[in-house]
């Protein structure tokens, strides 16, 4: 199989996972629980391309993860996740102010602009 140059170039960042060791798992309820010194983070890579399905889990401390482009990547990927949590948040309160009465039109723009009642 020949490899396409472009099939090294990261795509886009898809997840984030925290790896434990073992042992740090079974600590997990001990007094060090809060210690992650030692645990290390895997990106879920889409390579160009590529589609989806061979998408892999690359160790953070992979060295194309600290190119710029890979970096611009990571930035994108923590603005979609921060804004897919802001948009959960935001239909909740939706949800839960318009259950609560009041006028539909102004809670939703209230929630909009991040303002907690």
């Amino acid at each position: 199989m020949n490899w396409r140059e472009e099939w090294r170039v990261p795509h886009r960042f898809l997840k984030k996972r925290l790896l434990t060791s073992p042992k740090q798992q079974d600590d997990h309820h001990s007094e060090h629980a809060g210690d992650s010194s030692n645990c290390h983070n895997e990106w879920l890579v889409k390579w160009c391309g590529l589609d989806y399905e061979h998408a892999t889990w690359e160790l953070e401390n992979a060295s194309f993860l600290h190119s710029p482009q890979a970096q611009n990547l990571i930035r994108e990927y923590e603005n979609r996740h921060q804004r897919a949590k802001e948009v959960a948040s935001f239909a909740i309160v939706d949800k839960v102010l318009v259950v609560g009465g009041g006028d539909v039109g102004v809670l939703r723009e209230i929630s909009r602009h991040n303002i907690v009642i």
